[in-house]
C-alpha cells in the first residue's frame, strides 16, 4: 500500500494542508490544526511560509483519502 501526501478539499478550511496532513498521519484534523496554530505562536512567521510552500508542492486529492484504504 502506497500513501502519498496530498491536499484534501473535502474537510479542508483555506488550502487543505492541515487535512491533507492529518490523513497521510492518520491523525484527527483538529489535533493537526491545534499544532500548526501553536507553531504559529512559537514560530514567528516561518509556519505560515511551510504552509504555502506544502500547499504548492503538494497535488490536490480529487479522490479518496488515505483513510477510506
Amino acid at each position: 500500500m502506497i500513501t502519498y501526501l496530498v491536499r484534501n478539499k473535502e474537510n479542508a478550511l483555506f488550502l487543505g494542508v492541515c487535512s491533507g496532513l492529518a490523513d497521510f498521519l492518520k491523525w484527527k484534523t483538529r489535533t493537526v490544526r491545534i499544532l500548526f496554530l501553536i507553531s504559529l505562536v512559537f514560530g514567528a512567521g516561518t509556519p505560515v511560509f511551510l504552509y504555502f510552500f506544502c500547499a504548492i508542492i503538494m497535488i490536490l486529492n480529487e479522490g479518496k483519502t488515505n483513510r477510506d484504504e
